[in-house]
């Protein structure tokens, strides 16, 4: 039997209903307790005097809002990051594209700045050159889809994890910086868009869906809502690729079958 999960505080329950209310972001859906603990984290960085003083803040000053929402939202991520993981996906992706023979339609979900939707059209545009595949990338933070819809801005630190095969022929370097690019032709199979999937509604008809590291402060509840949802979108044989360490909840009751590391069938 599990263990009985302890109520959130009443101060952090009220500022819940603040931000609510403020940002785009509703903290309802996430596992109270670790996200309780990352604020009060920031709140001593920041130096701000408890739950009440942060609410004031976000609802007066636009920075401080704007910040509060890329932290709780932001996911760390690089081009083919977990090399071994993406190197399973091309293994699946490969069997797809020979099954199926046609372009494949793919979201990436949570997208950030763009490198992993950019990464698997690097693959596509290496396993399948000829056909007009389209990914639709996904994200609640405007600021990260600014840069995601240039294709630029990004550092060596960030390319760091990319084959070399990808990065001689899909990057170049951004003239005058220390910054680089991905090329025209990889920038123009990704389609972004603001997209929230706690509340807004999820296209269908995808063959792969990528969601990698994006729902971990999410609740139980809240990860099988939108696993389900995923569930929904994808074609019948349509994968599922989310984070290395993550794990499916409700696997079996949604109705995915496990096809390797962190890669799921419908």
């Amino acid at each position: 039997m599990s263990a009985t999960r302890a109520p959130a505080s009443a101060e952090y329950t009220q500022f819940v209903e603040a931000a609510r209310h403020v940002t785009s972001i509703d903290l309802r859906a996430y596992k109270h307790t670790q996200m309780e603990r990352r604020l009060r984290s920031l709140m001593v960085r920041k130096r701000i005097n408890g739950f009440d003083a942060y609410a004031q803040l976000i609802r007066r000053d636009r920075d401080a809002r704007l910040e509060f929402e890329r932290y709780v939202t932001i996911n760390v991520i690089q081009f083919y990051r977990d090399a071994g993981h993406f190197d399973s996906l091309v293994q699946a992706l490969t069997e797809r594209l020979h099954s199926k023979r046609e372009p494949l339609q793919v979201w990436s979900a949570g997208c950030s700045n763009g490198s992993e939707p950019y990464t698997v059209a690097m693959m596509l545009a290496t396993l399948a050159p000829g056909l007009r595949h389209q990914i639709h990338a996904t994200d609640i933070d405007e600021a990260s889809l600014s840069q995601a819809r240039r294709g630029g801005g990004y550092t060596a630190e960030d390319l760091a994890t990319l084959p070399d095969a990808y990065r001689s022929k899909f990057v170049t370097r951004e003239a005058g910086s220390d910054t680089f690019a991905v090329a025209p032709k990889i920038n123009s199979m990704v389609q972004f868009s603001r997209h929230d999937l706690i509340n807004d509604r999820y296209r269908r008809g995808y063959d792969l869906i990528l969601c990698r590291n994006v729902v971990i402060y999410f609740s139980n509840e809240t990860k099988f809502r939108i696993f389900s949802g995923f569930y929904k979108s994808l074609n019948t044989g349509g994968l599922l690729f989310i984070g290395a360490s993550e794990m499916l909840t409700g696997l079996r009751e949604i109705g995915f079958a496990q096809r390797g590391r962190g890669i799921y069938q419908r």
